[in-house]
């Protein structure tokens, strides 16, 4: 998931995630047995802090662009659209990603 974020808030273009929604749907959907293992990639401002209540034990993966305190850094400029088509983190991330395949 990429996209603005706040702390706790994940922000989609017509609403926002918040956190404890975010978890509850994980914590139901491990319940209901939907997934064995979940990995999670977000990149936006604060994203750390959609997942400081996950629980530990419920082979849920989360990484995220950045942590608690940190602010999205904008990458890649694209001088014909006139916007950033990404962030440091995973910009840096995919073209390591995409050495090695």
């Amino acid at each position: 998931m990429t996209g603005l974020g706040n702390k706790g808030t994940f922000e989609f273009p017509d609403k926002s995630l918040h956190k404890d929604d975010l978890i509850r749907s994980i914590n139901s959907m491990r319940q209901k047995q939907t997934f064995s293992k979940m990995v999670i990639f977000m990149t936006s401002s604060y994203s750390a802090t959609m997942f400081q209540d996950l629980s530990k034990d419920i082979n849920v993966y989360a990484l995220t662009a950045c942590d608690k305190d940190t602010k999205s850094v904008p990458s890649d400029f694209d001088t014909t659209r006139k916007v950033y088509l990404s962030d440091k983190f995973s910009s840096t991330l995919l073209k390591c990603i995409h050495k090695f395949f």
